[in-house]
Formats: structure tokens, sequence, C-alpha cells
């Protein structure tokens, strides 16, 4: 369930209203944004045993997203659970397994980074680490954004981060353009083109999450 340097916390799950599907959520988001974090460190530090713990730590984040399925897939079934599960409607759940497939997403491309950077031979150049970590940072902005919203029910913050998002296609594009111009090897333009990829998807995914909550918003406007 948690994890830190110093200890790890385990929890028996006899039955599904033990863990909600909210903390479910909040602790799909956490280890991805952890694995976001630490990818980009072992690029800078080429650092090769984070890289392959982010990887490792993928297989955490699939087994809540198959746990948060099966719960939804229940709810569905039985409308008793949903409340139960801190919902209000079915058109919720419908939400929610939208939301923990992008948060699902945005860790395979977390582990995608990491898989790259295995897959580097030499230091890329300061530039590139530069450009790299500014649409890094962005990104981890917008999805930051993104869970504020949801938690929030806030439009705004939903509405920012779309608009972050946006911005991060158009810093990858033209951070790619300077990639295919730079004196680097063949791998390291692929590896690192690669990089860029995967975090506008990110920032793509975590922009879908803000979608959904200004449709949760809607809906909740419509039931008042």
């Amino acid at each position: 369930m948690e994890e830190s340097s110093e200890e790890i916390v385990a929890q028996c799950l006899p039955a599904y209203s033990e863990l909600s599907l909210k903390k479910v959520v909040n602790r799909m988001e956490i280890i991805v944004s952890s694995m976001h974090r630490d990818a980009i460190i072992s690029l800078k530090n080429q650092n090769y045993a984070l890289a392959k713990d982010v990887i490792e730590r993928d297989d955490e984040v699939d087994r809540f997203y198959h746990f948060s399925v099966r719960q939804l897939k229940m709810a569905v079934v039985n409308r008793t659970m949903i409340e139960s599960m801190g919902l209000k409607s079915a058109v919720e759940c419908l939400g929610y397994r939208i939301i923990t497939k992008s948060i699902e997403r945005i860790g395979d491309h977390a582990t995608k980074i990491a898989k790259s950077i295995l897959n580097l031979k030499e230091m890329p150049n300061a530039n590139s680490l530069d450009q790299i970590s500014k649409i890094s940072d962005l990104v981890a902005e917008v999805y930051n954004d993104s869970f504020k919203a949801l938690n929030k029910l806030d439009a705004k913050i939903a509405h920012e981060s779309i608009i972050k998002a946006s911005r991060v296609i158009e810093a990858e594009e033209e951070s790619t353009q300077q990639l295919l111009e730079s004196k680097q090897s063949t791998r390291t333009i692929v590896e690192l083109k690669l990089i860029l990829e995967s975090l506008k998807r990110m920032a793509v995914y975590s922009a879908d999450i803000s979608e959904i909550t200004l449709n949760m918003i809607a809906a909740a406007l419509k039931r008042a």
C-alpha cells in the first residue's frame, strides 16, 4: 500500500470496501508521480539502477489499476455499491474508469522513459537535458493540476491544466526540431525523441483527467 526508504505497508483486502476507489486513485497518483520524477533524475545522473526501479514500480500501478477496474465493474452491476465507493452515479463510475486508465497510461510512459535511459550509450548534451527538464517540469504541473481539479472539482484549475498541456505539445515540437539538428549520435537522438514523445503523451493523458473532471462538474450542476 505504501513504501519509503524505511518501511513497507501491506494490507490484506478480503472486502473491496476496505480500500475505497478514491484511495486507490490517490495511491496510483502518488506512485506515478514518483516514477516520472525519478525517471528524469535517472536521466540527469545516468542512474541506471533508479531507472530499473522506475520500471519495476509500474507493476504496482498495474495492480491498483486492475483492482479499480474490478471495483467499477461490480458497481455497475450492483448499484448499491456506488455510494459505498464514494461516488454519486454510474456516470462517475465511467469517469473514474477513464481516469484510472489515464493514470495507468502515464505510468507506462514513465516506464518508457526509463527504458530509453537504459538504452542510452552516452550522456546527452547540456541543451537537450535542459529542454527535457523544462518540459518535464511543465508536465508535472499539468499532472498535479489535473488532480487538484479532480479532488476539489474545480473547473478553473481543470481549464488551466488543459492549457498547460497544449504548451507542452508546443514545447515538445520545438525541442524535437532542435534535437534533430543537434550533433549527437543517432541512437541518442532516437532515445531522446522517444522521451520527449512520452512526456507529451503524459501531458495529454493528464489533460484527459481534467476533461473528465469538467464533465463531472457539469453533471453535478445538472443534478443540483
